[in-house]
């Protein structure tokens, strides 16, 4: 009984997603302006939880080198990313719509490649 249950979720679930048609249930495809504005709006927040942030030339021209990097890679990244360093121990990353992505001091520390930085920074892209 659970079985069929589980099928029967499942097809309905995802039943209009088959062929090339993209799902309906996906994210809006909004326009850069929309989404610079939306970023813009929720970085002060962002900001102040994570302790503000730490201005570090170094760190943050290290994340432009390799964002750039990772944006060679693929056709998927619009735009340029900002990328910014915040002033917490915590180990975390962060990103907002329009291009603003941010990396915790505490992980920032704790990575120790140039490979690691690139991971972190193509799942928040």
């Amino acid at each position: 009984m659970q079985r069929a249950s589980i099928f029967l979720l499942a097809v309905f679930l995802l039943g209009g997603c088959h062929g090339p048609a993209p799902c309906s249930w996906g994210p809006p495809d909004w326009s850069a302006d929309a989404e610079a504005l939306a970023g813009a709006r929720a970085a002060p927040a962002v900001e102040a939880r994570y302790g503000g942030v730490v201005r570090d030339a170094q760190a943050e021209q290290r994340m432009r080198r390799i964002g750039l990097r990772l944006a060679q890679c693929t056709s998927e990244i619009r735009g340029e990313y900002q990328c910014r360093l915040l002033d917490v121990d915590r180990l975390n990353a962060v990103s907002l719509p329009g291009g603003r992505v941010y990396v915790t001091r505490g992980l920032y520390e704790r990575l120790k490649s140039d490979d690691q930085m690139a991971a972190v920074l193509a799942h928040e892209i």
